[in-house]
């Protein structure tokens, strides 16, 4: 098998969305890495912190969330209201998703990941 295979695989996953619906992302498991995995662990050590101390959680964290999330994801299933599909970006993912929804989506990529935790 040729490396460039194997970094090319990608998965699908579908992440709850409340009582909305399911969002279908299709991802790259090669790309988390351990340098992705480390990077991932600092960012959630911080957001944890912040909470802990009561402190709010601002638009760096989710910039951050969304950057490190897009080093994984290819395409997703979301479309615009006239039924247009709307290219995956860490600028949707912040200013259009939200915090809430990228936790929702990189929680479900990493279950994917790692299905008997």
């Amino acid at each position: 098998m040729k490396l460039s295979k194997l970094k090319g695989e990608l998965r699908s996953v579908a992440v709850p969305i409340g009582d909305v619906g399911t969002l279908n992302v299709n991802y790259y498991p090669a790309k988390f890495t351990e340098q992705l995995q480390t990077e991932m662990a600092a960012l959630e050590a911080r957001v944890k912190a912040k909470q802990t101390s009561g402190e709010a959680l601002e638009g760096e964290e989710a910039t951050a969330s969304a950057a490190l999330l897009m080093r994984l994801m290819d395409s997703w299933d979301l479309e615009d209201e006239k039924g247009a599909k709307i290219a995956p970006t860490a600028d949707i993912l912040v200013n259009e998703l939200g915090y809430i929804n990228i936790n929702r989506i990189t929680t479900a990529i990493m279950e994917s990941l790692n299905p008997n935790a």
